[in-house]
């Protein structure tokens, strides 16, 4: 296999792939988004993970 023509020009691109039944344009992608950190921590569990991060009294 090698190559035989490059294409740059849209209008020529857009021809061919609408004759093969491809969609010309790339599908929308909704940008990602993630939950805050924060937001399923509650203040009892940053007691908790502040306390197992601490020495207990008397272990140095």
């Amino acid at each position: 296999m090698s190559i035989i023509a490059f294409i740059t020009f849209s209008a020529d691109i857009h021809k061919m792939l609408d004759h093969i039944g491809v969609e010309p344009e790339a599908p929308r992608i909704p940008q990602a988004s993630r939950p805050s950190l924060w937001d399923d921590f509650s203040a009892q569990e940053l007691e908790k993970a502040v306390s197992i991060g601490s020495p207990e009294p008397g272990l140095r």
